[in-house]
């Protein structure tokens, strides 16, 4: 089941950006290419949501003094054009996903959870965890829920 399609449906489409391919190219996409050059700059943090070796654990940075100072400004000013954070969520299967960030490294790789979910779930805890609102990613999850429940029911 293809899950990102429904992150575009359930998060608000100025806090959202999709770039479709096997590579993070520079030059591919203007919009991508913005966010990471003010990244880069040290306007905000860069947050690469994928699990392994050496991946931080993305509630203690989210946690951390520097994350919750960074949110509560973004948060007052209200303006997607200075975000708190960038969260680049890879999807794909496992092979893919692994191809896709290694292709694209070095990134700093974080994780949100334990075991294996879909990657609309890992958005999902990690934007809960970023947010800082537990209740966030119970809202987000209910519709892929609803979503496996209708598959399932209609299933041959």
């Amino acid at each position: 089941m293809a899950t990102v399609p429904l992150l575009r449906c359930c998060l608000h489409t100025d806090s959202l950006h999709i770039v479709t391919g096997r590579k993070l190219q520079p030059g591919a996409d203007a919009a991508a290419d913005a966010l990471l050059e003010g990244a880069r700059r040290g306007d905000y943090p860069l947050y690469v949501l994928f699990p392994g070796p050496g991946a931080e654990d993305l509630g203690s940075l989210a946690e951390g003094p520097e994350h919750v100072a960074r949110l509560t400004v973004a948060t007052a000013r209200r303006s997607v054009a200075a975000p708190a954070y960038l969260l680049l969520v890879i999807d794909g299967t496992w092979r893919q996903a692994k191809e896709m960030y290694r292709a694209s490294s070095p990134l700093p790789a974080v994780n949100s959870q334990v075991g294996y979910v879909t990657t609309y779930e890992a958005a999902a805890r990690a934007l809960a965890l970023l947010e800082r609102d537990p209740s966030l990613a119970p809202t987000l999850l209910a519709p892929l829920r609803l979503l496996t429940r209708l598959q399932v029911c209609n299933s041959p």
